[in-house]
């Protein structure tokens, strides 16, 4: 969820060395994360290569800067950063505004994320705003009442979206048995949020408790809906059970045995996205949408060719998506 929620969620982490050699400021062994680059592929994060990385690993000192990539010039050091490129466990990922003036770099744990930084970029100078230890705290004032433990936390995954007049809409689920162990107790909250940049506050911020039923649904909601992947390839099932599982993943296609099956899981899909803005949006706004809904399928079900019928459903689909926020 960035840009938008359902979208790329299989992110994979790519790196390229400098072209140009730097001044004496800029470290050895040190790369440009590929993700983390502005649209305007003027900045980005500049942090040790996996080599270097792990030489240090454990000592502190793998420390990540923001860099001008046009002018080939470290900016500063992101504070509290302590990832190299492909670390164990580790991750990072950046969401951009569209206008390459503000970013939210988020360092992942192994299940759970470690911090949240709101970056404001003016030329040659930038600003770190935390806003990853508001959204922990919240959460775990949640999970804290639930288990009755002053000390409970969650492994929460907040996704990040930019709107305009410099905000940032956050929302997130967390869960206190991220391996889904069986027979064993879990907790579940969940994140939402609006920060303003400028101002460097939170404009509204609220996390509350879930049930393991509702839980599931937002996850499934939020699971990758990229519909350029989905393929109809019968070929793609030759060889397996009649009752093998649709879909079939084929690199990063996934593979349906005919028209009918995906538009079947097309629907399903929408169908939990929509359960989610349910329990999401308040009850008289989510009333219109139930409105709109009811009529909407009218219209899909009168269409007689079932790509049409698909087509209309990705089409709203995003539609609930962006309401989802």
């Amino acid at each position: 969820m960035h840009a938008a929620r359902f979208v790329g969620r299989f992110i994979v982490p790519f790196a390229f060395a400098l072209a140009l050699q730097a001044a004496d400021e800029w470290p050895q062994g040190y790369i440009v994360e590929e993700n983390s680059i502005s649209p305007d592929q003027r900045y980005g994060i500049v942090l040790p290569s996996r080599e270097t990385g792990a030489d240090v690993e454990g000592e502190g000192e793998n420390t990540n800067y923001f860099a001008d990539l046009k002018a080939n010039r470290l900016l500063g050091k992101i504070e509290g950063a302590d990832y190299f490129q492909g670390q164990n466990h580790r991750g990072l990922d950046v969401t951009w505004s569209k206008n390459s003036k503000f970013a939210v770099v988020v360092y992942e744990g192994r299940f759970g994320f470690w911090s949240a930084v709101v970056f404001e970029i003016k030329d040659s100078r930038f600003t770190q705003t935390d806003i990853g230890s508001h959204i922990h705290k919240a959460i775990d004032s949640v999970i804290a009442k639930q288990t009755q433990h002053r000390d409970s936390g969650a492994d929460a995954s907040p996704l990040f979206r930019f709107e305009p007049g410099a905000k940032i809409r956050v929302y997130g689920t967390a869960t206190t048995n991220p391996k889904q162990f069986e027979d064993v107790k879990t907790y579940y909250a969940l994140f939402q949020g609006l920060f303003d940049v400028t101002s460097k506050k939170w404009i509204a911020s609220a996390a509350r408790p879930l049930s393991s039923d509702r839980y599931d649904k937002l996850e499934r909601a939020s699971s990758s809906y990229d519909s350029e992947r989905f393929k109809v390839s019968p070929d793609g099932f030759q060889g397996l059970d009649g009752k093998a599982e649709e879909p079939q993943f084929s690199g990063n296609d996934m593979l349906f045995r005919s028209e009918e099956s995906k538009l079947k899981y097309l629907d399903d899909h929408m169908n939990d996205v929509y359960q989610a803005v349910g329990f999401l949006l308040p009850p008289a706004h989510f009333a219109k949408v139930k409105e709109e809904q009811i009529e909407w399928l009218k219209k899909r079900d009168a269409s007689s060719s079932i790509a049409e019928k698909s087509k209309l459903t990705e089409e709203r689909t995003k539609v609930l998506d962006d309401l989802a926020w």
